[in-house]
């Protein structure tokens, strides 16, 4: 048969890039259609009974879009689909991805028995192995890695070597290494048994080895070219393009011209996408628009098949005629065109595709098979997966037998899986027939399998059951005594393991305990301590009749209530870190700003430069009552430490996100902290600066807040120059 497959630069952007951007929009499902075509110019291929079966998405559970086809020895096809090939052997469908889930745009069946594949940017082959497993291999690393090319379009075999046709280049595989010629948009094709390239607008030229030699510039047609010629009138050929129509090429002297016919005229509306001859005296295109197009000699069109005839889109691809003479044209979908009355059944057979024991699968891919069993006993389950390769298994039925199980042949059915179960030792014969249904039968498939003898109902095993017990009773007497062993063990361990955490929690409950004495004896002297002293100033002042003593006496009293106020205000702020945290939206600019505003009455605070340095609408994940009270802390501890021989005081606040993680930093230029002091800056009832007249609770709140809030508090300071406060708060939610 021959075979033309055509390429487009224009065609790529179209089809290929289009089907990678946008998603599948409906399921294809699978219609039987059947129409009677009339006698046209006595053309009997035409006349008979049409079956269009369609495949789409929901069959084999791929891409939509399928580009070409392939068909081996045994008639199992191969589908060039985006997600990978595709393999369909009547029954089941299977997706064989690339390494890199490239697309495959083009398979060819090599003499070698090797399934060639082309890509974007990718070639190589599929062949099965020893056990009939299908393996992909790459030949990409046979040319330079820095080579970028776009879709294999075309591959073709001659003289030992594959050609794989893009674009940009024409690429040579020898065997072992890929040679890359320097042809951009050339089409392969043979004619007297030289090969020869028709090259987008330069015309076709013949190989000497690798290089070019034109025997043809007249046909120069701009972004097209001619495919593959076909058939004979004449000296000539048919030699078809894309968007020009059809010309004559005479094959002696390579003139051509244009073939001035009807359907020329007709397939240039149409787009020519590929073509093959039909019998003696006819030729079958399929187009970009309209579908299938059939034309005789003459150059008259004689049948054009569209979708008021079954076909689920006008947009056709490259086709295969299998080797029952039915058709296949990928596309949107797969379509399967049979003539029941011109279907060859000659060779009409059915296949074992695989044998699964044990839920291990095994290919075979067999009409006839022996397997001598290496597989482990007990057989608990054999599964056989057979099919005809050429036909759907919704046309056929199945007759399967088990010699050695069944008595005879199962009843006729559509299942083409058998089951079998629990079976003993010994040789078995699985058979396996097909028939059209109503119609003929296939050459039966058989496998021979043998299946071991189970090992305990051997004499041997008989023979030394006693003492197999035997021993069996005296490890299970062992095993139990180290088991309990074991079991006391591992009670000390836990034993050991509740002590330790009991006697940890002691150690803390203590700790806590001894915390919450020293808490309640510092609240109860900080609350008293400064009202005895008001109520001995308020004693001293009515005494004094001078007025600047007694002023002191009002300032002495105004610090002892400060004092009395800051502590309240901790005991308020630890309060609130007893509530439940909350986590929510909070936008720092206007919280920093609040407390700016509410920490303006502080002593020394408008003598402070503020700088807040995060954008205005900057907003984390916080407790919003927390993160308050942890910022107003740590600013006004730089208000109260802040030098007072600095010309200009500054709190600098920032803010920013690490990843899902928030941070803030509060940076002063004030009086620092002494090294051997941070470690204990976060401590309850802590001071560590002459300068402080507080309660000691600050830092020790904010650092029991940012645990409260998941987060994480750190300082660094160095004395004289000041400290930088970081708080880390994270996001996820």
């Amino acid at each position: 048969m021959i075979f033309i497959s055509s390429f487009r630069q224009n065609r790529q952007k179209l089809y290929l890039e289009g089907f990678n951007q946008s998603p599948i929009k409906r399921l294809l499902h699978i219609s039987l259609l059947m129409t009677c075509l009339s006698q046209v110019n006595g053309q009997d291929i035409l006349k008979d009974s049409l079956y269009i079966r369609s495949f789409g998405t929901a069959d084999y559970r791929a891409s939509e879009f399928n580009y070409s086809v392939a068909e081996d020895e045994n008639g199992i096809l191969f589908f060039a689909n985006e997600n990978g090939i595709l393999e369909y052997d009547g029954s089941n469908w299977r997706m064989h991805p690339l390494p890199d889930y490239s697309q495959v745009i083009t398979l060819e069946m090599g003499p070698d028995g090797r399934l060639y594949v082309g890509g974007r940017n990718e070639f190589g082959y599929m062949e099965r192995d020893s056990t009939g497993t299908m393996h992909y291999t790459s030949l990409r690393s046979t040319i330079d890695k820095d080579f970028e090319f776009g879709p294999v379009w075309q591959i073709h075999f001659r003289n030992g070597s594959v050609y794989f046709q893009n674009y940009e280049s024409i690429i040579r595989f020898d065997g072992e290494l890929g040679h890359k010629l320097p042809i951009e948009n050339g089409w392969l094709f043979e004619i007297g048994g030289e090969l020869y390239a028709s090259v987008m607008e330069k015309g076709i030229a013949k190989f000497e080895g690798d290089s070019l030699k034109f025997v043809n510039t007249e046909i120069k047609l701009k972004e097209d070219n001619p495919m593959r010629p076909m058939g004979q009138i004449g000296r000539e050929k048919i030699l078809p393009t894309e968007y020009n129509g059809l010309f004559l090429l005479d094959t002696m002297t390579f003139k051509t011209r244009r073939w001035d016919v009807p359907a020329s005229k007709e397939l240039i509306k149409h787009g020519i996408y590929d073509g093959t001859e039909w019998g003696e005296d006819m030729f079958m295109f399929s187009t970009v628009r309209k579908g299938l197009v059939w034309i005789n000699k003459r150059g008259e069109v004689v049948r054009v098949l569209g979708k008021a005839d079954g076909l689920k889109s006008t947009e056709t691809r490259s086709f295969h005629r299998d080797s029952k003479g039915n058709l296949w044209i990928p596309g949107y979908g797969i379509h399967h065109m049979i003539w029941p009355d011109k279907q060859r059944m000659d060779d009409f057979f059915t296949l074992i595709r695989s044998l699964e024991i044990n839920e291990v699968v095994f290919p075979i891919n067999s009409s006839n098979l022996k397997m001598a069993s290496d597989f482990p006993a007990p057989i608990r389950s054999l599964t056989f997966n057979f099919s005809s390769p050429g036909f759907d298994k919704t046309d056929l039925q199945y007759a399967y037998k088990l010699d050695g199980f069944d008595q005879e042949w199962s009843a006729w059915s559509n299942n083409s899986i058998k089951h079998y179960t629990n079976l003993d030792g010994g040789t078995y014969t699985f058979h396996v027939k097909s028939r059209i249904i109503g119609g003929q039968e296939s050459t039966p498939a058989t496998l021979e399998l043998l299946v071991p003898t189970l090992w305990y109902r051997t004499g041997l095993a008989k023979v030394g059951a006693g003492l197999l017990l035997w021993f069996l009773i005296m490890a299970v007497y062992k095993w139990r005594t180290n088991q309990l062993k074991n079991q006391n063990k591992r009670l000390e361990e836990i034993v050991e393991q509740r002590t330790h955490e009991l006697r940890a929690a002691n150690e803390e409950l203590i700790t806590k305990n001894h915390e919450l004495d020293q808490f309640v004896r510092r609240v109860s002297h900080d609350l008293v301590a400064p009202l005895k002293s008001v109520k001995a100033l308020m004693a001293i002042t009515q005494e004094e009749t001078e007025p600047a003593e007694q002023q002191k006496c009002f300032d002495m009293m105004k610090l002892s209530l400060d004092k009395q106020e800051e502590f309240v205000k901790r005991m308020l702020d630890q309060a609130v870190n007893y509530r439940e945290v909350k986590k929510e939206p909070v936008e720092l600019y206007k919280l920093c700003m609040a407390i700016r505003t509410d920490l303006n009455y502080y002593e020394g605070a408008a003598q402070i430069d503020f700088i807040l340095d995060c954008p205005k609408d900057y907003n984390l994940l916080a407790d919003p009552d927390r993160l308050k009270i942890v910022i107003s802390n740590l600013m006004s501890n730089a208000i109260k430490y802040r030098r007072l021989d600095e010309a200009k005081p500054i709190i600098i606040i920032r803010a920013k996100h690490e990843g899902d993680t928030a941070v803030i930093q509060v940076e002063d230029n004030g009086l620092g902290i002494e090294e051997k002091s941070i470690g204990r800056i976060f401590d309850m009832f802590v001071r560590v600066s002459d300068q402080s007249h507080g309660s000691g609770l600050g830092l020790y709140i904010v650092k029991d807040m940012m645990k409260k809030m998941g987060g994480n508090i750190m300082v660094d300071s160095e004395l004289g120059k000041g400290t930088t406060f970081t708080l880390t708060i994270p996001q996820g939610k």
